[in-house]
This record gives C-alpha cells, structure tokens and sequence, in this order.
C-alpha cells in the first residue's frame, strides 16, 4: 500500500473516531456516515492510486462541505495528528476563478445554489457555462 494510501486510511480513522465520540458529524447520519467509511477503508487495500483519489475527494466532500461549527473538531484532529489535508471551500475557490474547472467542483457548485445569497446567481452562470461546455464536448461534429 503507497503512502497516500495509508495517510487517507488514518484520515478515515479520524473521521470514525470524530463521528463515534460524538464530536462532529456532518448531515447528522452517523450510521449511514460509518457504513460508507467502513467501504471505502475496504476498497482502498487494493485501490489504484487514481481510485484512491477519487475516494480522497468522496470522504472529504461531506468534511468540506458542512458548516465549520459540525466539523471543527475533526479538522483540529487532523492537523494534530499532521496529516496533509485542509478544509477546503470549494465554491468560494470556484467564486474567485470565475470558472468550475471539474465534475467535482460542479456538483460542489450544484449543491450549493441556494445557500449562497447575493452569489447564488453568479453561481448559476458558472454552472451553465460549465455545461455549455460538456455538451460541446459531448456532440460529435458532422463528417463532410
């Protein structure tokens, strides 16, 4: 198992231990919060390292997403034990680009129209030209 690997498991740890000591859970399911960690502990013994990413930016998705006052403690926790991750705020990262620049990012942005006040409509304008641009991808161009 790679390095990154064996961080993104203790990170794993972190997150069942906030959720078990009650410190913090995001979106207050706990139960449906544990099954998907105890998966993803599963799936990472033999994930690739492109697989471990993806699974890196699943976990960390409902982490960075969640109001700071649901998760403070895990994040203290992770900077405690040293681990190489940040909370990020994806949307605000988005909101000062001008630009989504992946799928992730997009259904950061998705998630968050509404909840945004004054920017939920540059929001939106961000996510329209996002998917103006994956049609475009998407169509194929006629044969002459």
């Amino acid at each position: 198992m790679k390095a990154h690997q064996k961080q993104l498991l203790r990170l794993v740890d972190l997150m069942e231990a906030c959720i078990c000591d009650r410190k913090c859970m995001p979106g207050g399911d706990p139960g449906g919060m544990l099954s998907f960690l105890r998966l993803v502990r599963d799936e990472l013994q033999h994930a690739t390292a492109t697989g471990a990413r993806y699974y890196e930016s699943s976990v960390l998705t409902y982490w960075n997403e969640a109001p700071l006052s649901e998760v403070r403690e895990f994040w203290k926790r992770v900077g405690a034990a040293g681990l190489p991750y940040a909370r990020r705020d994806l949307v605000a990262e988005i909101l000062a680009r001008g630009t989504i620049g992946s799928r992730l990012e997009y259904e950061a942005a998705v998630d968050s129209v509404g909840s945004r006040g004054d920017a939920d409509a540059r929001l939106a304008r961000l996510i329209g030209q996002y998917e103006g641009r994956r049609k475009k991808k998407a169509t194929p161009k006629p044969r002459r």
